[in-house]
């Protein structure tokens, strides 16, 4: 089976919050499967969109590396909001590669300009990974899901981002 390079859909916050509580209440990964499916869609009217985002969410919250996943569970109701985005940020990243460059490429970028270009970090990118179509189709639903996160911030150009603070210490 080919390397899980990253997610093909922007992923919401709430959709990521609706998942944690699902999976902390103990809810089965079917039952919580049809929740999530009434959930996005309410936003996503196409049906293989639904799928593949409810998928991304219950790979992050009910299958992932078991002793991660339940220290997440454990204290994601007792954290402020700005710590579950940091929750479910290291959860993206053990199951998501391109996450975590992303981050890597990122974070080197944002040390020497206080904005970066999609096209920035596509290059950085493709200079770690090659260039392919799951790639490219992957980094910008990546980029927008960090944006959704509150993590990046779009600036009034196009494809410009910078670094949202989140108060996490």
């Amino acid at each position: 089976m080919a390397e899980r390079v990253g997610f093909s859909k922007t992923i919401e916050a709430e959709w990521l919050h609706q998942a944690a509580e699902l999976s902390i209440q103990g809810i089965s990964r079917e039952d919580a499967s049809k929740t999530l499916t009434d959930i996005i869609g309410q936003r996503l009217s196409n049906a293989s969109d639904v799928r593949t985002a409810r998928a991304i969410l219950l790979r992050t919250w009910f299958d992932n590396e078991p002793a991660i996943l339940e220290r997440a569970k454990a204290i994601y109701n007792i954290v402020s909001p700005a710590e579950r985005i940091a929750i479910h940020w290291s959860l993206l990243l053990t199951q998501y590669p391109i996450f975590g460059d992303l981050c890597d490429v990122m974070g080197n970028l944002f040390s020497f300009r206080d904005e970066v270009t999609s096209k920035q970090i596509k290059e950085k990118i493709y200079e770690m990974r090659g260039e392919s179509g799951t790639l490219i189709a992957s980094l910008s639903k990546n980029l927008k899901t960090m944006r959704n996160l509150g993590t990046l911030s779009a600036s009034t150009k196009l494809s410009v981002y910078a670094v949202q603070k989140s108060g996490i210490r």
